[in-house]
């Protein structure tokens, strides 16, 4: 009877095994509860009837139901894409129960719904068969314009299986197709020859807008085959599902890896996107490396590429993106044509950077007129926070480059780099790298505001000690007032260079742990 209602979220319910008297069910004009409903049970097919009756309900929300093949057939023998639904959500349930005949008559009954615009699949562990029944079914045939099947195994079973015969189905289905205007493949398992097979397609549709196709392993092969598809397709805006007007850029919460960053870049060029561009942030998104941790720069190279055209680019984070010696030379080239950015972002998992590639981007950022911080650092920062933020030896090079330039740390007080292994990671040979340490504490010498500096838990052994000792011991240059170097492998020798080195220096506090030494010590 209900004539108004337009949205029913049922999401999370379990609706396979409950009861109408599992409800109660409020009167709003008493403000009390009617009795309980006699009917025994909720079936999905009493729930299609429902929506097929109410005229005004548009958007309907299955989630997490645990709803399998049979339920979806007793929806739709209910007639719940026979009345005036126009979004259905079935994400992230069983849907991988699905038979070749149900994903069929599933896709049948999309095509013949008038009133259907967006349909999401998502989360189902949908397989290559589904799919290729869901569009035999007409699937691409009817008025559906948003259609998301992202997390679903449409490349097979394994990520590196990289079946192609339901790309196939949808690069049969596509070129005729003038309604769907956006398309959600993102992290369905989809690799280099299911990229080119979904790449086959004369063209991607008449009217398609968007595809996402972020956290799949495309390989170059597939990205290429992406790149000349976007160009039959005048239509297509972007292969990442990126906004059009949006000033963050953020590829949320699948990585990109290299060859997702190479499509991203192409979505950039578009000036729908990179007009509009203010913040682009893609830190976390395994750019530096492809399935088998190699050096991969291609990702590092586009993205480099565009930075000149985009003209209102002020700010740019690659954190935690493994950036290699050849990832770094690509990058380093963007960064030095930019001439609208004022603030990157590097630090994080740079264990791989290496003295060369530090080099390389310290060089850049000397070089730029209008680049003020290398590691995302606040306009006049007085106290930073770098406790465990993964530096590194070549991070603390990076570091150090923008201490001593003083672009935005100029008037900086108190600086906490604990916990982030500046003495270089253990490895097989674990031996010290002091490069990094000698940098910033070149860079402190130069700070004259400094008062207190953190060097705990650093893995600070003799050679850094000796650096350490050495800044402390030189006169004309600035000293803290206080050296926190607790939890650092310092030995009995090494305690004594730093405590000579401190005499002739007024007001120094040295905080000092000795581990792995006696008590008696």
């Amino acid at each position: 009877a209900n004539r108004s209602l337009q949205s029913l979220d049922l999401c999370d319910n379990d609706l396979r095994s409950s009861s109408l008297n599992d409800f109660e069910l409020v009167d709003p004009d008493s403000n009390g509860y009617i009795e309980d409903l006699a009917e025994p049970l909720l079936p999905l097919e009493l729930l299609g009837r429902s929506t097929l009756h109410i005229t005004s309900l548009q958007q309907l929300d299955l989630s997490a139901n645990g709803i399998d093949g049979a339920d979806v057939e007793a929806l739709l023998d209910g007639g719940v894409l026979r009345g005036s639904l126009h979004s259905l959500r079935l994400s992230d349930n069983a849907l991988l129960t699905f038979t070749a005949e149900g994903a069929e008559a599933f896709g049948e009954a999309v095509m013949r719904s008038a009133a259907l615009r967006t349909l999401d699949l998502s989360l189902n562990d949908l397989q290559p068969a589904h799919l290729v029944g869901l569009v035999a079914g007409g699937l691409l045939r009817g008025a559906v314009s948003t259609l998301v099947l992202h997390n679903n195994a449409l490349g097979g079973e394994g990520v590196l299986d990289d079946a192609v015969a339901g790309f196939e189905a949808l690069a049969a289905g596509l070129p005729e197709n003038t309604c769907l205007r956006a398309l959600d493949l993102s992290t369905t398992h989809m690799g280099p020859r299911g990229a080119v097979a979904f790449a086959s397609a004369p063209r991607l549709g008449r009217a398609l807008a968007a595809v996402d196709l972020v956290g799949n392993r495309l390989g170059p092969e597939g990205a290429d085959a992406l790149l000349a598809a976007r160009k039959r397709t005048p239509s297509l805006r972007t292969l990442c599902g990126l906004p059009p007007g949006a000033a963050t850029v953020r590829p949320e919460g699948r990585p990109l890896g290299p060859w997702g960053a190479v499509l991203l870049a192409s979505d950039l060029k578009t000036g729908a996107i990179g007009d509009s561009m203010r913040t682009l942030h893609i830190a976390d998104q395994e750019i530096g490396t492809d399935a088998g941790s190699h050096d991969v720069a291609d990702g590092f190279r586009a993205i480099s590429g565009v930075l000149r055209g985009c003209t209102g680019l002020t700010e740019l984070s690659l954190r935690l993106n493994n950036i290699r010696p050849r990832g770094a030379a690509a990058l380093a080239e963007g960064l030095a044509l930019s001439r609208s950015l004022t603030s990157v972002d590097l630090l994080g998992a740079l264990e791989d950077l290496g003295a060369e590639g530090a080099a390389v981007l310290v060089e850049a950022f000397q070089k730029s007129d209008t680049l003020a911080t290398l590691c995302g650092l606040e306009p006049g920062v007085r106290q930073l926070d770098m406790f465990e933020q993964n530096l590194g030896p070549w991070g603390a090079m990076l570091l150090a480059a923008e201490l001593r330039m003083g672009r935005r740390s100029g008037l900086l007080h108190t600086i906490d780099l604990q916990g982030n292994a500046l003495a270089g990671r253990t490895g097989s040979s674990g031996a010290e790298c002091e490069d990094g340490l000698r940098a910033l504490v070149a860079a402190f010498a130069v700070s004259p505001h400094l008062a207190s500096v953190s060097l705990r838990s650093n893995g600070i052994g003799p050679k850094c000690a000796a650096a350490v000792a050495q800044w402390l011991a030189a006169g004309g240059v600035s000293h803290p007032r206080l050296l926190d170097l607790r939890g650092n492998p310092i030995s009995r020798h090494d305690a004594r260079n730093l405590r000579g080195a401190m005499v002739e220096q007024s007001g120094c506090h040295l905080e000092i742990d000795f581990l792995g030494e006696s008590m008696q010590m």
